[in-house]
């Protein structure tokens, strides 16, 4: 797959069949649109493409409202990669741009910047100025500038039952299995280890404090049944997020914290991929260190069952 930073770096394609949206999650949904749209380019001998944006439009048009992604860009390209894009166009989302009227984007971006021959969005597809524009002005506009459309339907949509508010909404309450059904694969966040208080290893369960991306959604709390990897090894594990109330002084300060089963090296500044399987339990305060000890080991024995 080819990535291009902006319209202008697109260039001679042959016969682009063009569907456009910022496709966060890549979830099932989107891979039966990049399927269609692959399944026509074979047809007409020519070549599936993506025109996406960053930022994402709402973080340009309600900045005061928070958005956690999915996934980031990188993860994105790599998901789209596997779903058998071909070309994806990553496009600048600014005011200016989100004021464009309805027939210049069509005009600019659809005929100008792709050269489209085939464009295939949703029936509910909103674009340009005020969200002006709907499915029925590219198909009026077709015959103007020669490219075919194709929609996808309400009943298409509806049947598939997902978005990528259904998921955010799945992770945030720890419904990991929900989120993977929709998504269609396991949800897979990154973190940077940083240095913690220490006081996992003394207890028999050291962990990897995570330094994670703000704009990347994590459930709310919780323990989890995880795999994680680490310089290209996976590993099983547990992670914690929240603000460990049996050992934390500060009920403030909430913490994102991976333990791997047998494993003892020391991985500070090191990227860690953890894939979260499927929650264990609430997180809550123990009486004691001891009984927070049992606790762990019966969490650890729940993960190698799951996994």
């Amino acid at each position: 797959m080819k990535v291009y930073q902006g319209l202008s770096e697109f260039r001679n394609i042959v016969k682009p069949v063009l569907t456009i949206g910022t496709f966060d999650g890549v979830h099932i949904g989107h891979q039966k649109i990049i399927g269609r749209i692959n399944e026509i380019a074979q047809e007409i001998g020519g070549q599936s493409v993506l025109l996406t944006f960053d930022p994402h439009p709402r973080k340009v048009l309600s900045p005061y409202r928070s958005l956690e992604m999915i996934t980031t860009m990188n993860e994105k390209i790599e998901l789209l990669k596997k779903a058998g894009l071909q070309h994806l166009i990553i496009h600048p989302f600014t005011e200016d741009f989100a004021r464009m009227k309805p027939e210049l984007y069509i005009r600019d971006l659809l005929v100008n910047g792709v050269s489209a021959h085939t464009v295939v969005v949703g029936y509910d597809h909103r674009y340009g100025r005020n969200r002006e524009g709907d499915f029925a002005l590219i198909q009026d506009l077709s015959s103007t500038y020669q490219y075919e459309v194709e929609e996808i339907s309400a009943k298409a949509i509806e049947d598939i039952n997902v978005s990528s508010t259904k998921i955010r909404k799945a992770i945030y309450n720890g419904d990991m299995v929900k989120a993977s059904l929709y998504l269609g694969h396991d949800y897979i966040f990154k973190g940077e280890v940083e240095h913690g208080n220490k006081r996992g290893r003394k207890i028999g369960f050291p962990t990897a404090n995570l330094h994670v991306n703000k704009d990347k959604i994590l459930p709310d709390t919780g323990v989890f049944a995880v795999h994680a990897s680490v310089d290209g090894e996976r590993h099983l594990g547990m992670l914690n997020i929240g603000y460990k109330p049996t050992m934390n002084d500060d009920p403030t300060e909430k913490t994102v914290e991976v333990h791997l089963f047998d494993f003892s090296k020391e991985i500070y500044g090191r990227t860690v991929s953890v894939c979260i399987i499927k929650k264990l339990r609430d997180e809550r305060k123990f009486d004691s260190i001891e009984d927070l000890v049992v606790q762990l080991h019966r969490d650890k024995n729940q993960t190698l069952n799951i996994i």
